[in-house]
Parts: C-alpha cells; sequence; structure tokens
C-alpha cells in the first residue's frame, strides 16, 4: 500500500484500544513515515509534521527555517520584527489554506495599510512553503515508486 499524506497522522501517539483488532503487520507502519522523514530537509520536515500530522510544537523550527531562508535572501544580520511577523503570517495561511484579504493581513502584521513590499514579501515567504511541499510531494512519489519496485522483485 503507497504512503499518501494522510499516512503522517501515524507520527501522532495514540492511546491504547481495548478492542480486538485483526492480527498481523499493517500495510504502513511507523516506520516507513519515519524512513521517509528521513529523506527530507529539515525545513521540509518540519512543514510536514505541521501540516499533515498536526504537530504544532514544530512550528517553532519551521518557522527557524523559514527564517534563516528570508534571512540569507534580505542579507542582514539583525532579523527585523517586520519579517518575523510576515512569516508567521505565510505559515498560517499555508497551513490553513487561506487566502486573507489585504485589511486583514495588514492587521495581522501590526500595519496599517498592505502595501505591495508586504505582499512580495508575503509572497516570497509562501514560495519557501511551496519549495518545500514540492520536495515532499516528490520524496513521497520517489519513496513509493521504490517499495513498488522492492514488492515486484519480491
Amino acid at each position: 500500500m503507497p504512503l499518501t499524506l494522510e499516512s503522517f497522522r501515524l507520527l501522532n501517539a495514540k492511546v491504547s484500544r481495548f478492542e480486538f483488532g485483526v492480527p498481523g503487520e499493517p500495510d504502513i507502519t511507523y516506520h516507513d513515515v519515519c524512513d521517509l522523514l528521513a529523506r527530507l530537509s529539515p525545513g521540509a520536515a518540519a512543514y510536514t509534521r505541521v501540516k499533515f500530522a498536526l504537530q504544532d510544537n514544530w512550528m517553532g523550527r519551521l518557522e527557524y527555517q523559514v527564517k534563516s531562508i528570508v534571512i540569507q535572501a534580505i542579507k542582514m544580520r539583525v532579523f527585523p520584527l517586520y519579517y518575523g511577523s510576515i512569516i508567521h503570517l505565510a505559515i498560517g495561511m499555508h497551513i490553513n489554506d487561506k487566502h486573507l484579504t489585504p485589511l486583514v493581513k495588514s492587521r495581522a502584521i501590526g500595519r496599517r495599510w498592505w502595501t505591495k513590499k508586504n505582499e512580495d514579501d508575503l509572497r516570497f515567504a509562501l514560495g519557501i512553503l511551496d519549495d518545500y511541499h514540492y520536495e515532499l510531494i516528490h520524496t513521497l512519489r520517489d519513496w513509493n515508486h521504490e517499495v513498488n519496485a522492492y514488492q515486484i522483485e519480491n
């Protein structure tokens, strides 16, 4: 059975069931999901855990990964709070699949007006998250092809 994006929910702890289940090895195990996560970059792994495994405790690591890319792009040693609020807004929009109005965006970052520069900065941060999603999808596809090739051989 191939891995899907819903398979990442196996990373969450579960309560023991008191019902009798079907004995045997499940098709997808926690170890399969961890094997796939190990192939991802740290940013893509944090993105996957936040978006698909719903592990909010990884939000700080995801913000750190996005901030490190933004710091390299803006070439500043000090990280302005403005970019932190833009990154936080971008992650919230991307994780929840929400499209916000300019008024809501400007209030979210604590500004009076939403400008073209704000939109460009937000698009840059959203592009980083799209790159993480792209990496996840292609790594998932490659992993499923490897598993299928192994199952055909055996």
